[in-house]
């Protein structure tokens, strides 16, 4: 009973040693502390007296001091098990709120050029795996670049030139984001299970995130793209309209 509740209690409270087949769920738990931190450093900071200004920028070098200091010595926060993972989360929001608050202008042609060429050599040089629970931190300043680099680039985009009916698309799919991606994450278990049975591979294959990589390479790709992608958003639709029409 005491291993029971022990269980429990770490995947409930600390979001730890959940089964392996649930292999999206680190990114839920970074995404749900990264906006409880988010928030309450912006709470904070509202509430408090200090320049706003300053404050959000306080803010987010403390956060990423966290993040440097935690990843050194392979620590967590509380007993809620909160780690570098979750502060990188945190981390973002805040920059993604700090491009709304100051109102950052766009890029000109030549600097978003060059952002994506940084981009492009940030991939290879200093690419990150953000499913691990820490990071090497000689990566995280030059990964935290490109990746708002990246923000800002699409930001940047005209979208005007683009069809209305795929923004429309791109809205329905900002906002119902977290709806879809439980979708998205299950049919692409689903595809994984269709491989596994036809060629009769271990099951614990079925643990690998997001996808079984040798097989995606040998045209399984479509079969993913169509189950990833297409399904989730067809039934999130179908659940919305179903809904609607309860009303």
């Amino acid at each position: 009973m005491g291993e029971i509740m022990e269980r429990m209690y770490n995947i409930i409270i600390r979001m730890i040693n959940h089964d392996a087949l649930v292999a999206g769920f680190w990114f839920m738990k970074s995404l749900f502390w990264g906006n409880i931190i988010a928030f309450l450093c912006l709470f904070i900071l509202k509430k408090s007296h200090v320049n706003f200004n300053y404050g959000i920028m306080f803010a987010l070098l403390f956060v990423l001091s966290l993040i440097f200091v935690l990843d050194s010595y392979k620590r967590t926060l509380t007993f809620l098990y909160i780690g570098p993972q979750q502060l990188l989360s945190a981390f973002f929001i805040l920059i993604g709120y700090l491009f709304s608050y100051f109102k950052i202008k766009k890029m000109n042609l030549f600097f978003s050029l060059v952002s994506f060429m940084l981009i492009f050599i940030g991939s290879f040089k200093w690419k990150m795996s953000t499913n691990l629970l820490t990071f090497d931190n000689i990566r995280v300043v030059p990964y935290i670049v490109s990746a708002s680099l990246f923000v800002w680039s699409i930001y940047s985009f005209n979208w005007n030139v683009v069809n209305k009916s795929v923004l429309r698309l791109l809205d329905y799919m900002g906002k119902n984001t977290l709806q879809i991606l439980i979708w998205h994450f299950s049919c692409f278990k689903i595809v994984s299970l269709i491989i596994v049975v036809i060629y009769e591979l271990p099951f614990s294959r079925l643990k690998e995130f997001l996808f079984l990589v040798d097989y995606s390479l040998n045209g399984w790709c479509f079969a993913y793209f169509i189950f990833g992608i297409t399904i989730p958003l067809l039934i999130n639709r179908a659940i919305s309209l179903f809904l609607q029409h309860g009303k």
